[in-house]
């Protein structure tokens, strides 16, 4: 089932040096260091760096800007080779690396922008690191790059159906949903046990636990119709991605509800080697598995952080902003229901590609 289209830098270049997997893993590595270095940066930030004790070169900044570097003169040394064994420069980009290049400029930028902006205004602390101009550049062109290997990977047509081959496509996930967690924390209820926290906003909280979910059943479909994965690789990816998070402040046990979602998401990964990507989006096993994934990331979430830390009872207002069995009951069940919307447009979707391909 894995996708087999051939890129036309492969079959016009032969005998060029073409991205290959020893390629992939020189990106795969440092980019994971750079994720590495920007979650620690998160947690600095969380812990109210200063940027007039600091400075702008902390050691989190040296340690990811290095790594990413290292990522950039591998992708533009990658280009320049094939560059000088006569192809244009566009067509030079090893295949599955124009985003990349793209993503490496735009990061780039971004980190010029974010060295003028901390020299301006200082540190971010706490929700203004999640939507510091600077940062949300950082964010988008690291996607773009951390992506590549997993896209890479998808032009060769390769397999990930075995450990070895699923490596690009499962660090390529991983890092993205981590930097999407952190970046997008203002959506992601891993960040803290906040329904603990009596000053938290319910509305904000219920919005998250809808949106988060459906972050992971799309990073399922979107990977699941390019590659058959070995099974746990959604079980790795979620896990790691989810540590990522969790660590910036500290509540490492909110990482079982992403655990769970991993395993819900390979139970449904088997259901699709078995009968195919096409089949399996237009059935009822996709609305149960989108419906169910919310449903059981909710109730394992409400029921993790009640263990742990304890869901907070009071009121804010008289008779407002309870976490009363009305609202949790309620989070999951709109949450599961948000999934089978999801799940009746991927399908429709799907059906409307199909249908133009037989035509």
């Amino acid at each position: 089932m894995g996708s087999t289209t051939v890129s036309s830098d492969v079959t016009e270049g032969v005998g060029l040096p073409v991205s290959s997997r020893t390629f992939d893993a020189v990106v795969a590595v440092f980019s994971l260091l750079t994720v590495a270095g920007i979650a620690a940066d998160f947690r600095s930030h969380a812990a109210g760096i200063s940027f007039a004790e600091e400075g702008f070169f902390t050691a989190e900044h040296v340690f990811f800007y290095s790594a990413f570097l290292v990522v950039a003169v591998t992708l533009f040394a990658g280009t320049a080779h094939r560059r000088s064994r006569g192809l244009d420069w566009v067509a030079a980009v090893p295949p599955g690396y124009r985003w990349g290049i793209v993503g490496v400029l735009v990061f780039g930028f971004g980190g010029v922008g974010d060295f003028f902006w901390h020299s301006a205004f200082g540190f971010e602390e706490s929700f203004e690191a999640l939507v510091s101009p600077s940062h949300l550049t950082l964010a988008v062109g690291s996607v773009l790059f951390l992506l590549s290997p997993l896209r890479a990977a998808a032009r060769r047509g390769e397999d990930a159906d075995t450990a070895f081959g699923a490596v690009p496509v499962v660090v390529s996930m991983t890092l993205a949903l981590a930097i999407l967690g952190m970046f997008g924390g203002f959506v992601n209820p891993l960040v803290r046990p906040y329904p603990h926290f009596e000053w938290e906003s319910m509305r904000s909280v219920v919005t998250m636990l809808v949106a988060w979910p459906l972050v992971y059943v799309g990073a399922v479909v979107a990977t699941l119709r390019r590659f058959d994965l070995v099974p746990g690789a959604f079980t790795v990816a979620f896990g790691v991605a989810a540590f990522a998070i969790v660590q910036v402040e500290g509540y490492v046990w909110l990482l079982v509800p992403a655990v769970v979602a991993g395993v819900l998401a390979d139970v449904f990964a088997v259901y699709v080697r078995r009968v195919g990507i096409g089949r399996a989006l237009r059935s009822r096993a996709f609305t149960a598995f989108a419906a169910g994934l919310p449903a059981a990331f909710v109730t394992v979430y409400f029921t993790v952080v009640d263990l742990t830390v304890g869901i907070d009872h009071s009121y804010l207002q008289e008779g407002l902003f309870n976490w009363s069995i009305h609202v949790v009951v309620g989070a999951v069940v709109l949450a599961a229901l948000v999934g089978v919307l999801f799940a009746s447009v991927v399908a429709d979707g799907r059906a409307a590609v199909t249908t133009e391909e037989v035509s």
